[in-house]
Order: structure tokens, then C-alpha cells, then sequence
């Protein structure tokens, strides 16, 4: 597994997850305090501004969402055509961890970390 693809899609992945829930917290403050709290007007105008960024929001987890499909997919060796899963949502993500890791063999590091080994090899070549 491509270990640069993997930390992204880790990265991604959790992000759509915290846009896809966002908008609902002010609606659960109104469900544990109830509609006669002393907290219901600031509440009524939290929610009031939530039903128009809800939509943006909505739709920048999605995206964020599909693209965590593509990160994984690249990271197990796929082409990026799996992304196209991301359209039946947690299946698409269900299918795309249960294939098989290509690249099972050859523990790929990202590019700084492969960088810094040959770098480390380099020079413990040049002692010999």
C-alpha cells in the first residue's frame, strides 16, 4: 500500500465525515435542551443560518467523500475509475476495502521518507 495515498485518505476521509455531521449539531443542542430552553432563540437563529450552509456543506463532504475513494484506491495499486463506486456510497467503500492490496509485497513510503532512505543508504555505501 502506498503509504502517502493511505495518510491522505485518512485525512480526507475523517474531514468528509466531520463536514457530514457538522450541520447537525445545532438541531441535537434542541433536541437535549427541548424547545422551551432559555438557549431556543440563539438556537432558532444557529439553525436559521444552518439551513442555507447546510447545502454547501453537504456538498463539500461529499466531494471530499469521493475523493477519499480514489486516495484508497490509488493506495492499494487501482486505477482511479474505482472512484465511480463513491455513487453507491458505503458499499462503493466496502468494495474498494475488501480487494486485495496490489502492492501487498512492496511496503511503498511516501516520497520524503523514501527520499531520506536513500539518503541513509547513500552514505552508508560510500563508507564501504
Amino acid at each position: 500500500m502506498v503509504v502517502s495515498y493511505r495518510n491522505k485518505f485518512i485525512k480526507v476521509f475523517l474531514s468528509s465525515l466531520l463536514l457530514f455531521v457538522l450541520p447537525l449539531i445545532p438541531f441535537l443542542f434542541l433536541y437535549i435542551y427541548g424547545p422551551n430552553s432559555s438557549i431556543e432563540p440563539i438556537l432558532e437563529y444557529v439553525i436559521s443560518i444552518t439551513k442555507y450552509i447546510f447545502p454547501i456543506l453537504i456538498i463539500l463532504a461529499y466531494g471530499l467523500y469521493t475523493w477519499s475513494h480514489y486516495l484508497l484506491a490509488k493506495a492499494k495499486g487501482y486505477s482511479g475509475w474505482l472512484t465511480l463506486l463513491a455513487l453507491i456510497n458505503t458499499i462503493g467503500l466496502a468494495i474498494i476495502f475488501l480487494l486485495p492490496d496490489r502492492r501487498k509485497n512492496e511496503n511503498i513510503p511516501s516520497s520524503s521518507s523514501a527520499s531520506a532512505m536513500n539518503l541513509k543508504t547513500g552514505s552508508a555505501n560510500s563508507k564501504l
